[in-house]
């Protein structure tokens, strides 16, 4: 465990190695559900007194300075902002990529930043209201599965701001919370993408999915591609994993392996750090990946053709720049810079690999792209949980 701030300290409390109970079995089809999203959905159990005093304990050290020295982050008297992860922090990851373009940009607004990873979602709650009562002016939480616990802290801490990455607190107009900023992504455009490539390269017809989770953000980007998949190939199904882990490259091993038995030539890496096991599988296999961060593409250029572009960091970096929007959900739009980084991603699979299907790839996603920034293509923002795509 370090203790400490951004420059110099940070602090990392790590409760439980799993990120959350295992939900689902696998691989399954999952049957279709449609509607909007409810909103917050998982529900934390109250925590225990030991474990809650661990947590407080944590922050006073952290708050009395102790760690590893170096640079402050900012004076004594500076704004103090807090990111609380429910995912790694590790440079390439969803997680990492708040850092990097959230809570650094933060800092180099004059904030006090500091970062926890909160693997146990028993600690969610606690740990978040040790940070409000500790005075700080703003604290983030990631992804759905915080959401529950962000609204319960927030509703009570009136002189704290927060920003829900990732999710759909603010979405209703009868149950809004002034003092929460949420957002969310067009990741369905990703979606579409992928799908479309993922359906001109597909010879067999199954697509295999391993998602972290069934969660709204996932959940939209896997609708996305059934729509992708099916403006090229109608009859292209999509059977749906869970890892229930972002840390277990040997469940996503296992996951991509049983999808590879059951006929899948083409997979979906969507579980974070578990995604390296996916990757490695496929890699055995000359199996098609699709998804995952562009920072693995140079384990397996030759098989990786497009990935996530990771713009989790905006709200951060908008709410320390002075634009922090309370109670209201904004909705970040897929960038050209993001649509370009998969287009580039494309070609440079087509050359890495040779396939003789590769220019068809780059010039199906290409229009598929032109098609949604036209606004001739609409993709649907989908957050139930996915059928199989026909």
């Amino acid at each position: 465990m370090t203790i400490g701030s951004r420059r110099g300290r940070e602090l990392v409390l790590l409760l439980q190695k799993r990120f959350w109970e295992p939900s689902h079995d696998v691989p399954q089809r999952r049957g279709a559900s449609r509607g909007l999203p409810p909103g917050v959905t998982m529900r934390a159990r109250r925590s225990t007194a030991i474990a809650a005093a661990a947590v407080s304990i944590m922050f006073l050290a952290a708050c009395s300075g102790a760690g590893g020295g170096g640079e402050e982050t900012a004076a004594a008297d500076a704004q103090r902002v807090l990111l609380v992860s429910n995912q790694p922090l590790d440079p390439g990851t969803s997680g990492g990529e708040i850092v990097a373009d959230g809570l650094d940009v933060c800092a180099e607004e004059g904030w006090e930043t500091q970062s926890i990873v909160v693997a146990d979602v028993n600690q969610y709650e606690s740990t978040l209201r040790t940070a409000a009562r500790d005075g700080y002016d703003l604290i983030a939480t990631t992804f759905p599965p915080m959401s529950d616990a962000t609204v319960a802290v927030a509703d009570e801490s009136a002189d704290t701001d927060f920003v829900a990455i990732y999710q759909f607190t603010n979405i209703e107009s009868d149950d809004v919370h002034p003092n929460i900023a949420s957002s969310s992504f067009s990741y369905e455009q990703t979606g579409y993408l992928w799908g479309v490539a993922a359906a001109t390269l597909s010879e067999s017809g199954l697509v295999g999915v391993v998602n972290g989770m069934a969660e709204p953000g996932s959940n939209t980007v896997i609708n996305g591609a059934i729509q992708g998949a099916a403006s090229v190939r109608p009859d292209l199904e999509f059977t749906v994993t869970y890892t229930n882990s972002y840390t277990d490259p040997a469940k996503g091993s296992e996951n991509a392996a049983a999808l590879l038995n059951e006929g899948a030539d083409v997979l979906f890496a969507m579980a974070d750090q578990s995604n390296i096991g996916v990757i490695d599988t496929a890699k055995d296999a000359s199996t098609i990946v699709i998804g995952d961060t562009a920072q693995r593409i140079e384990s397996y250029p030759e098989g990786i053709v497009a990935t996530q572009p990771l713009t989790f960091g905006e709200p951060l970096a908008d709410a320390c720049r002075g634009d922090f929007a309370g109670g209201e959900h904004t909705v970040y739009e897929l960038s050209t810079k993001g649509a370009q980084q998969i287009l580039d991603e494309v070609a440079a699979w087509a050359e890495a690999s040779g396939s003789p299907k590769g220019a068809d790839v780059v010039e199906a996603v290409n229009a598929a792209w032109a098609a949604i920034e036209s606004g001739d293509v609409v993709v649907e923002a989908d957050p139930a949980e996915p059928g199989t795509g026909n």
